[in-house]
């Protein structure tokens, strides 16, 4: 003999009077002088990895039928399942096994006591058939088979049984609806303790199967050629594997083997791809409304549907399996190679099939899985599918790309519905595309050619993907929702087209002015040709009937957008420029005459803003006015150097963005440094403030003013020996304010402030010569008093703001030190 080889690494089960339980062995050392015994197993025998594994099987509740011994021992016959009634102590059982044909596969199964141990041998060699299930043998011939206990083993009875791979006992012939659609196959069980079972089969050499899991992972095998050869795996390796190509002459057979050796339910069904019998016929669909030319059919996992397309043409076609589905297909030709895959589509490469010539065509479903192992509980899904030539226009409506064209109000009547418009452009113009769904799901779209090659593919949900036309001529604009598992069968969503370069439907606007209404007026096109005068810095916006700004984008007249526009925009050039919304004010991506906004369009600079005084703490606050697109701008009396804040009521009903520029547009400060900390005026001037109203304020008013709190100030002096002054609060004045001067502070003051009158809260801040804020105290009711630090040197400023009510308060300083 050879060598035996060892395949597989196997189990045994115990066998307890009625009951047999799954128990582990521990294997026999190879004995000395025994020849190398390998301890690989062939690639062709290695168990396939299982896509959905079941848990493990109870073990069987009955004995295995087959022959009782009366003497344990003897001729073993293939494919016989030979019961043992007891084993103990040292007693050896010697059984021999003959092999008609040179290098056979033996299978065994044994169901015993978790002592039992077992040994194959030759001339040449032996196996463990405990430790593998399988042992690999040299000539033909006679070969001797050992059971025993290991030591201190409890005695009990076994089963055995061995069948022959390359001269098997018996094999059943497979009926054709074993390789037919529908399915299931051919049913069959595979009785307690047996090795092995074979069927035979013929098909035409090159015919292409797709061999499915017979038992959910409970079974294994193997197809093998007219020379044993085996071709491929029982069940493929995975679902999603290549199918099994019988690329021998048979006949074929199949060698079917259990994983654990209890009763098994299984059905073999190895549908043929190729030339395919039981496919229900798909006619192609139009685009819009498919109507009666779709399938549709339910798949469990490690099953398929198919669909036949006779006459399909050479050319791309659009496949459509519903997203809901959780299903995936592939469209195999009459010699079962795959043309073309893709799941529920999501993106070009699952739309778009490439048909290499006219013929006929499978298409073959089978459920999608993330490969994750979270599968939904149900483990049949429905699915429905459709398949669109994409180089015909059949179904498609005319649209333009004028930014004033009426918006596209699609309904998808079905879930596997192809919608088509058709528009005309030339090489290199620039072409905007916007969707969005109303209601669940994404919009997923892309422009064809007249071959129907795609370009330009939306990247993602409600997308406003812009793409360069590459040739002139009329093209196709196709697109659908995608939903998710849960989302209805219809759906509908809005679309437009738009062309950015010589833009067609826009209305013009002239710039306007701070402190004024906004350079556009309201008005529903999601465009605007910007008629600028001089090259320059421009504010330029889109704001909705309540100041909400919406995401808008300038470009320039061929196509491109200016790369230097963000809160202000550097204009080039004199000219005339587009001016595009993006996404309105709710996030919509699709404007359209439901949706109304405002253009603001000013020259930016302290040129045209309304001067201010820089001491708001003496003179009278400022009253600003909002209403949609309006910007106020106020010039700043400061020098450069100064730091200013900015005064607000404490209770303000409107409260604006405000920010400071130099007279170059270069940002210095906004909110936080106007309100908390202090602006320093760096840059040179004049410098200036522009005030944008809130998001959600149509129209309203402000009151602030802006004061200096570095160098000298008029506000009334505190000193040691006068130490108390009292203001009034109204709607315009809001801000008391008093001087410490540097000769009445040894570097720390205790301020009081008590409300005198009226119900308003008020805070407290010092600042310093410097003008920086060294402390301060806030929400105050009626009283509070805070001790603060301001080197000593200089003079002290004590701010005391208050709600723009009528009110009074008292404010009385001390020196803690003297």
């Amino acid at each position: 003999m050879e060598n035996i080889g060892m395949i597989n690494r196997g189990r045994v089960t115990a066998l307890f009077g009625a009951g047999l339980l799954l128990l582990s062995l521990v294997g026999v050392p190879a004995r000395a002088g025994a020849a190398p015994v390998s301890s690989t197993a062939p690639a062709s025998l290695e168990a396939p990895a299982r896509t959905a594994p079941l848990a493990p099987e109870a073990a069987p509740a009955v004995r295995p039928a087959g022959e009782a011994l009366d003497t344990c021992g003897g001729p073993v016959a293939f494919g016989r399942v030979l019961l043992c009634p007891t084993i103990s102590g040292t007693e050896q059982h010697l059984y021999t096994i003959t092999t008609t044909r040179d290098d056979d596969t033996l299978d065994f199964a044994f169901i015993g006591e978790f002592g039992l141990r077992a040994e194959l041998r030759g001339a040449n060699g032996t196996c463990d058939p405990l430790d593998t299930d399988t042992c690999r043998t040299g000539a033909a011939g006679v070969y001797t088979l050992t059971v025993s206990l290991h030591p201190a083993s409890e005695p009990g009875p076994y089963s055995l049984s061995v069948e022959s791979r390359r001269a098997p006992s018996a094999c059943t012939p497979l009926p054709a609806e074993a390789f037919a659609f529908p399915g299931p196959g051919s049913p069959a069980t595979m009785p307690v303790g047996t090795a092995a079972v074979c069927y035979t089969f013929d098909q035409p050499a090159g015919a292409v199967l797709h061999v499915t899991d017979p038992a959910g992972g409970q079974v294994r095998g193997e197809i093998v050629d007219g020379t044993d050869t085996r071709l491929c795996h029982v069940p493929s390796a995975v679902v999603s594997s290549a199918p099994c190509v019988l690329s021998r002459p048979g006949p074929y057979r199949i060698l079917l083997r259990p994983y654990n050796p209890g009763e098994h339910a299984y059905a073999l069904w190895l549908p043929r791809i190729s030339q395919p019998s039981g496919c229900a016929v798909l006619p192609v669909a139009p685009f819009g409304d498919p109507g009666d030319a779709t399938a549709a059919g339910s798949v469990r996992l490690d099953h398929l549907g198919c669909h036949r397309l006779t006459g399909l043409e050479a050319g791309r076609v659009g496949v459509r399996i519903s997203h809901n589905s959780r299903a995936r297909y592939a469209l195999y030709d009459d010699a079962g190679l795959q043309v073309c895959a893709g799941l529920p589509a999501s993106a070009a490469e699952s739309f778009v099939c490439t048909v290499p010539r006219t013929g006929d065509y499978s298409l073959v479903v089978a459920r999608w899985t993330t490969g994750g192992g979270a599968e939904p509980v149900d483990p049949v899904i429905d699915y429905r599918v459709a398949v669109v030539p994409l180089n015909r226009s059949t179904g498609c409506t005319a649209t333009g790309t004028a930014w004033d064209t009426p918006t596209l109000r699609i309904h998808q009547a079905s879930t596997v519905q192809s919608t088509c418009h058709t528009f005309s452009a030339d090489a290199g113009d620039v072409v905007g595309r916007y969707t969005e769904a109303i209601g669940s799901g994404f919009v997923m779209s892309w422009f064809l050619n007249a071959d129907g090659t795609p370009f330009c593919v939306s990247s993602g949900p409600e997308t406003a993907t812009r793409c360069v036309v590459p040739a002139s001529g009329t093209f196709r604009f196709v697109s659908y929702v995608s939903n998710s598992p849960s989302a209805p069968t219809t759906a509908d969503y809005a679309a437009q087209l738009r062309r950015f370069n010589s833009p067609v439907g826009c209305p013009v606007v002239s710039p306007g002015a701070f402190n004024a209404g906004p350079a556009g007026p309201l008005g529903t096109t999601r465009c605007r040709l910007l008629d600028i005068p001089t090259a320059g810095r421009y504010r330029i916006d889109a704001v909705g009937p309540d100041n909400t700004v919406w995401w808008a984008g300038v470009y320039r007249l061929d196509g491109a957008s200016l790369s230097d526009c963000g809160v202000v925009c550097t204009i080039p050039a004199p000219g005339r420029y587009l001016l595009f919304v993006d996404v309105d004010g709710t996030g919509r991506s699709v404007v359209d005459e439901n949706d109304a906004f405002a253009t603001i369009l000013v020259r930016d600079g302290p040129a045209g803003c309304a001067a201010v005084s820089d001491s708001g703490l003496r003179d009278a606050t400022r009253t600003v006015g909002f209403a949609t697109g309006r910007l106020e701008c106020l010039l700043l009396p400061s020098p450069a150097g100064a730091t200013i804040i900015q005064q607000v009521p404490l209770d303000p009903a409107i409260f604006p963005t405000t920010t400071v520029f130099d007279a170059q547009g270069t940002y210095l400060c906004g909110n936080w440094e106007l309100r908390l900390v202090g602006c320093v005026l760096r840059g040179t001037g004049p410098f200036y403030a522009v005030i944008v109203p809130p998001a959600g304020v149509a129209s309203g008013s402000f009151v602030t003013g802006f004061a200096r709190t570095d160098g000298p100030s008029s506000c009334p002096t505190l000193t040691r020996t006068a130490g108390r002054g009292l203001f009034a609060t109204g709607a315009d004045r809001f801000v008391g304010c008093y001087v410490v001067p540097s000769d009445q502070h040894s570097g720390a003051q205790t301020i009081t402030v008590r409300r005198v009158r009226g119900a308003s809260t008020m805070t407290v801040s010092v600042y310093g010569a410097d003008g920086s804020r060294y402390c301060g105290y806030g929400n105050i009711g009626k009283e509070a008093t805070l001790t603060c630090s301001v080197p000593a040197g200089g003079r002290a400023l004590v701010l005391v703001e208050a709600e723009a009510v009528t009110g009074s308060f008292e404010v009385t300083y001390r020196d803690p030190r003297n």
